[in-house]
């Protein structure tokens, strides 16, 4: 969570020529299983716009219900 003040921080904040890039990394550390879906997923590498952000279509719902919930 974050503060829309400290998003907006011209000193410190995120926002940069209106826009906010999220830039995460992520380390495996141990593969338990495989999954069919992530496979196609991968060979397919398709991503469906909501709001600005690209998505897989598996999370097209939920992140439309997260807009909806918190349309800020």
């Amino acid at each position: 969570m974050l503060p829309l003040t400290k998003l907006h921080d011209k000193n410190g904040g995120f926002l940069v020529n209106g826009e906010v890039k999220i830039v995460a990394e992520v380390g495996a550390v141990e593969v338990v299983g495989k999954s069919d879906v992530l496979k196609e997923t991968l060979l397919v590498n398709e991503s469906i716009n909501v709001n600005g952000f690209q998505v897989l279509p598996s999370q097209v719902e939920s992140v439309n219900s997260l807009f909806k919930e918190h349309p800020d």
